[in-house]
C-alpha cells in the first residue's frame, strides 16, 4: 500500500502506492517536485520573453525554486 519515493530537497520518503492496478496502463508512484518547478518552463511556452517573467517575479505573481 505504501512505494518509497524521492523528492529533489527531502531525499526518500514513503507514499501511497497507486490504489488501481490496471494491467494496460500501470500506475506510476514517482517524487513529488517543487513547487513552482515548471513555471518557467510554462511561461515560456505560453510566450513570456526574460523581461516579462523578471516581472511578474518581482510582482510575486510567481516563484520557482533557484
Amino acid at each position: 500500500m505504501a512505494v518509497e519515493a524521492e523528492h529533489p530537497v527531502w531525499g526518500k520518503y514513503r507514499r501511497h502506492a497507486p490504489s488501481a492496478h490496471l494491467p494496460l496502463t500501470p500506475g506510476v508512484a514517482g517524487g513529488s517536485g517543487r513547487i513552482g518547478g515548471h513555471t518557467l518552463s510554462i511561461l515560456r511556452e505560453l510566450g513570456f520573453i526574460s523581461t516579462e517573467i523578471q516581472q511578474l517575479k518581482e510582482g510575486i505573481a510567481v516563484n520557482w525554486p533557484e
